[in-house]
C-alpha cells in the first residue's frame, strides 16, 4: 500500500473593484460621476446653448441673403438723376403715413416786391415703408456727408426695394412719378440760374403771364410776340 499526502492551498481572491471591470463599464462609470459634477454639467450646457446660437446666426445670416438674391428687386436712383426728384415728390404727395420728414421751402418773389413762402415735406433720410398695387415696398433715402459732388451739392441716393419678381411694377411707378412732375409744370415757365459751370432750376415754375397783362407802347408787345414766335 501506498500513502500519497495531497496539499491544496487556498488562497484569498483580493476585492478588485472598479479596477476589474470592462473597458466599456469603465467609461460609463466615468461619465456618471461627470454627469453629477455640477460644474461639468453648467459648462458643457453653456457651451452647447453658444455652440446652437452660433449656428442660428449662420443660418439667419444664409437664409436672409438668399431671401434677399431670389425674393426681393430692388433700384437705385442717385441725386444727379432727374427721376430722384420725382420720385421724393410723388412720395410727398402720394405716401401719407410717413413721420420722418425734411423741409423744402420755397420764395416766390412777386412784381410787388412781396415775397409768398411755402413749405414742402419731403421723405427725411432713413427707411421709409409703403404699398403700392398690393406690393409692399421700402426707400431708403442716404445721405453721403463726406462726400460732395462737383456740383456742390451732397450726395445723396434712394434704394427702392419691393417683394416679388413682378419688375414692372417699379417702371410703373416711376412712370407714374414723371406723369406727375410733368403735369405739375406744363404750362408754366422754368427759370433757370447760372451756378458755376451748370444751370439750376430757379424756384418753382411760374404761371405765364398774358402779353395783355403787360403795359408796352402801341405796336411793341405785337412786334416783341412776333420775334419770339419765329425764334
Amino acid at each position: 500500500h501506498y500513502k500519497t499526502n495531497t496539499f491544496i492551498e487556498v488562497m484569498d481572491v483580493p476585492d478588485l473593484g472598479v479596477d476589474a471591470l470592462s473597458d466599456g463599464e469603465k467609461g460609463s462609470g466615468y461619465l456618471d460621476k461627470l454627469k453629477s459634477n455640477q460644474f461639468f454639467a453648467a459648462g458643457f450646457g453653456l457651451g452647447a446653448l453658444g455652440a446652437a446660437t452660433t449656428a442660428l446666426k449662420k443660418l439667419s445670416v444664409i437664409g436672409a441673403s438668399i431671401i434677399r438674391r431670389k425674393l426681393l428687386v430692388s433700384v437705385e436712383l442717385n441725386s444727379r438723376d432727374p427721376s430722384y426728384t420725382w420720385f421724393l415728390n410723388w412720395m410727398a404727395r402720394n405716401v401719407k403715413h410717413t413721420q420722418h420728414l425734411s423741409v423744402s421751402t420755397d420764395l416766390i418773389k412777386h412784381d410787388n416786391g412781396t415775397v409768398t413762402t411755402s413749405f414742402g415735406f419731403l421723405p427725411s433720410t432713413g427707411r421709409h415703408y409703403f404699398r403700392y398695387k398690393r406690393t409692399f415696398m421700402s426707400c431708403e433715402r442716404v445721405r453721403e456727408t463726406n462726400t460732395l459732388a462737383r456740383s456742390g451739392h451732397i450726395w445723396e441716393s434712394i434704394v427702392i426695394t419691393m417683394v416679388g419678381y413682378n419688375k414692372h411694377k417699379l417702371l410703373d411707378l416711376m412712370e407714374e412719378a414723371k406723369t406727375e412732375a410733368i403735369q405739375s409744370i406744363e404750362g408754366r415757365t422754368i427759370v433757370y440760374s447760372a451756378m458755376g459751370h451748370e444751370w439750376r432750376q430757379f424756384g418753382n415754375p411760374l404761371r405765364q403771364r398774358p402779353v395783355s397783362s403787360i403795359y408796352l407802347p402801341s405796336q411793341v408787345s405785337s412786334r416783341v410776340l412776333g420775334d419770339i414766335q419765329e425764334f
